[in-house]
């Protein structure tokens, strides 16, 4: 004898299959938080600019998307997550300090992406440098959902991959000009 699945999986099973049926069929699908999506790709920049800085408000013509090495502002942003978008001017300074930048593209919102972005980075231990250096900030234009760089180095991706950051961090974090831990005090 077969067994029906109790009441609460068949009614989630019909609110999915409603919810889909009503979708706009041209609206972008939100980024995909682990699971099943392709593999995210890791590029060093075609050539490394150099990290000079140049006068506030000035705006790089960077080589890499997201921006992850080059001239940059003399200042640069406290670590952590900003909700507006911090220039790439700004947070490549933090890069060169040895920093992690977490990058999103959700016009729409995404906060199981975001969130899941946040705790990876707040889950990261610290060391001899101190508490792990991350700054996440939203960036259209990035052509993928999320991306993450380093002095010199992006990873682009179409969801969050945890276990492809930490990849990441393990081969490029405090890779950098200046390992420099100190808050920044600029503002996005």
């Amino acid at each position: 004898m077969r067994s029906r699945p109790p009441p609460a999986v068949l009614a989630l099973v019909l609110l999915a299959a409603f919810v889909a049926a009503c979708a706009d069929e041209d609206a972008p699908l939100p980024p995909i938080v682990e699971g099943d999506c392709k593999p995210g790709v890791v590029s060093a920049a075609p050539e490394a600019l150099p990290g000079t800085h140049v006068e506030i408000g000035t705006v790089v013509a960077y080589n890499t998307e997201p921006p992850s090495i080059g001239p940059h502002w003399g200042q640069w942003v406290a670590w952590g997550r900003y909700d507006t978008v911090v220039e790439p001017e700004l947070y490549v300074h933090n890069l060169e300090h040895g920093g992690i930048a977490l990058l999103y593209d959700c016009p729409d919102g995404c906060p199981a992406l975001t969130d899941s972005l946040e705790g990876w980075a707040r889950s990261q231990p610290a060391d001899e440098g101190g508490p792990f250096r991350w700054v996440m900030t939203p960036r259209s234009g990035l052509g993928t959902a999320v991306a993450a760089a380093a002095w010199g180095w992006t990873w682009t991706a179409d969801c969050f991959h945890g276990a492809e950051l930490d990849a990441f961090r393990a081969d490029h974090y405090r890779r950098a000009p200046e390992d420099i831990g100190a808050e920044g005090s600029a503002s996005p």
